[in-house]
């Protein structure tokens, strides 16, 4: 492994915002690689052996068999056993340091340094990821703030954050909704939350999201996810030059490669450890507005929802009233 620094783009937010789309499209620019949420190869890959993007389970994904030997050496039965036992620690040391109780020290610049070996094992991870895929830029969609900060705090590791956002009446429409989970089994379906938790850890997220980028002078820049529907090709354009994550003169020929027209992209297969079912679709998506909570989400929850998130959603462009 070498000592070059990994550059990271980070997609952060909150759940049902999006993310793992836009992610994805992201993840078909040359140069950049996307791999869903990071935070989640440890227990989801490496411990339950979930499905990767690509369809295969994680320990038979190829793609992530060469990440593995990589960065941690080459596998076999001791190594297994070696990878298992970094994985659970791995699991419990981000648990602790990511935990929602992290916040207050966090967004106050108070906590603690990095431990060194968290950040040596981060800091392998990506940079095989990278190697691997013969890429400039891992896209990570892990969402989380804290999780950000880990990365921040890695030496060999720059970060950029996206931070996506998305009204929260339709994400907390979103998290009511019954989704099938393929990679927990064919009748496994994916968490749910209430209209309150949605909205309380909606505003809680985004806000701390902000102001440690804020704080730590990360490079940052904000995006509502209804702008990147409405129209994708301008703002993945807006997105790619303020980032500098393509030269000037090649934006136009990618995008005329990406788009099939103005609202649908081609995506091809990726090897997302962990996110929405949607990272499993490939080939020609659409990218379309999702105002299916204008007309479902009852009348109650809607404004528990707009009273809940009311300080924070002039702040992110949303009016209360819709």
């Amino acid at each position: 492994m070498t000592a070059t620094r990994t550059r990271v783009v980070y997609v952060g937010g909150t759940g049902r915002s999006g993310s793992t789309v836009l992610a994805n499209v992201l993840g078909e620019v040359p140069g950049l690689v996307s791999v869903g949420e990071v935070r989640f190869l440890w227990e989801r890959g490496i411990l339950q052996n979930r499905l990767c993007g690509c369809g295969d389970h994680f320990a038979d994904c190829p793609f992530w068999s060469k990440v593995l030997d990589r960065a941690f050496g080459p596998d076999d039965e001791r190594r297994a056993e070696d990878r298992s036992t970094t994985a659970r620690r791995m699991c419990r040391s981000l648990a602790e340091r990511t935990r929602m109780r992290s916040l207050p020290s966090q967004v106050g610049r108070r906590q603690r340094a990095i431990d060194p070996e968290l950040a040596t094992t981060l800091g392998r991870l990506y940079e095989a990821i990278a190697e691997v895929a013969g890429a400039e830029v891992v896209v990570d969609s892990s969402k989380l703030p804290t999780y950000a900060v880990q990365l921040a705090d890695v030496p060999s590791i720059t970060v950029q954050v996206l931070h996506l956002v998305r009204d929260p009446r339709a994400a907390a429409h979103s998290w009511r909704r019954r989704r099938a989970q393929p990679d927990l089994g064919e009748t496994a379906l994916m968490e749910r939350r209430g209209a309150a938790k949605s909205a309380v850890l909606w505003r809680i997220w985004n806000t701390a999201l902000e102001r440690m980028c804020r704080s730590r002078g990360l490079e940052y820049r904000l995006l509502n996810y209804e702008s990147f529907v409405a129209d994708p090709r301008g703002e993945l354009r807006r997105l790619l030059r303020g980032f500098a994550l393509l030269a000037p003169s090649q934006l136009d020929p990618v995008l005329d490669e990406l788009f099939e027209a103005p609202d649908v992209v081609r995506l091809s297969s990726n090897h997302t450890v962990a996110g929405n079912p949607a990272r499993h679709h490939h080939g020609s998506v659409a990218l379309v507005p999702d105002d299916e909570w204008r007309d479902r989400l009852g009348a109650a929850d809607r404004r528990l929802v707009s009273v809940l998130t009311w300080p924070t959603l002039p702040r992110f462009g949303y009016r209360a009233r819709v």
